[in-house]
């Protein structure tokens, strides 16, 4: 794990691939390929937990002007700003999951492949 940390590795890498590397230990020792779990006292590093940024009211603006007569660009800065979904929750939109005399718009698969409607 320090060569991952000599390598620049942010924190939250080194965390992913120990946790896989504490899996794969777990399942040899259920399957009785070893009876000592090697890894069982590294720590996880900490990870700072990240705040979301948001967009400051002049950012919002700004980005208005760049699609300004646009209509498709104007769409996607909306829908983008007002629902808050992801980019690659917005990029799996279909025009089935949009419900226009309702409002809202389902999202089939977003984070961890769940349903939600915005």
């Amino acid at each position: 794990m320090s060569s991952l940390e000599l390598r620049k590795y942010k924190a939250v890498t080194v965390q992913a691939k120990l946790a896989g590397i504490k899996l794969f230990f777990k399942y040899c020792i259920e399957e009785g390929f070893l009876t000592k779990d090697p890894v069982k006292n590294i720590p996880f590093p900490e990870v700072e937990d990240k705040q979301p940024r948001y967009l400051q009211r002049d950012e919002l603006f700004q980005l208005r002007q760049l699609v300004k007569g646009k209509v498709e660009g104007r769409a996607v800065i909306e829908v983008l700003y007002a629902t808050g979904v992801r980019l690659m929750e917005f990029v799996e939109i279909k025009k089935e999951d949009i419900n226009w005399s309702e409002r809202i718009i389902t999202i089939p698969k977003g984070k961890r492949k769940k349903e939600r409607i915005v």
